[in-house]
């Protein structure tokens, strides 16, 4: 999943999430032909911008798990906008219209998306990739992400243990996800080299 454009104007265009998205593909795409690790050709989902409604997602999840056998590896990558309520992750798809019941009605929520991870993706190997604001949300809500490591690895284990899917979010709850070479660098900066 990568989405760049939204049609609800609260939300910034994004400039980078569909294209890491497509790179994302490609490199699993050459990965998963190697026939070291893999047999047979990968099957990859790619779901950018307008292909990215919350029901455009449910569907693939869905033909996905059709498909998918205990042996296989499943990724789950997803770069747009992502936001916490209440302690709740909600990836924010295409199609989003703000609104009093907007997330409950127009988002991807964390309870829609523990369930696919815990009962419809069948694959034994299983990896979540978020790339959003307040992904972190997802994996128990931890307040510092990165830097407080005891308490990201709780929630990630919190997380596991609700869906043995493990988990990796680019942002802790409430908090936002740079995006773009400069702003990694100020990030970094911020995270690494200030006393």
């Amino acid at each position: 999943i990568g989405i760049d454009q939204y049609s609800d104007t609260r939300f910034t265009q994004l400039t980078f999430a569909r294209s890491d998205a497509e790179a994302f593909s490609r490199l699993m795409d050459r990965v998963g032909r190697d026939e070291k690790y893999y047999s047979g050709a990968p099957n990859i989902v790619m779901l950018p911008d307008a292909r990215a409604t919350r029901d455009s997602i449910e569907r693939a999840i869905d033909d996905m798990a059709k498909l998918m056998h205990p042996r296989d590896t499943f990724i789950l990558f997803a770069a747009a906008h992502g936001t916490s309520q209440n302690g709740r992750f909600y990836l924010i798809p295409h199609g989003f219209r703000s609104g009093p019941e907007a997330l409950d009605q127009t988002a991807v929520g964390q309870t829609q998306l523990q369930e696919w991870l815990a009962n419809r993706v069948k694959a034994q190997r299983v990896l979540v990739l978020l790339d959003t604001c307040a992904s972190g949300a997802l994996v128990g809500g931890a307040e510092r992400s990165r830097v407080d490591v005891p308490a990201s690895e709780a929630a990630v284990g919190r997380l596991h243990e609700a869906t043995g899917r493990p988990v990796l979010t680019a942002a802790a709850t409430g908090k936002g996800a740079a995006e773009g070479y400069k702003a990694e660098e100020r990030l970094f900066d911020e995270l690494v080299l200030s006393p």
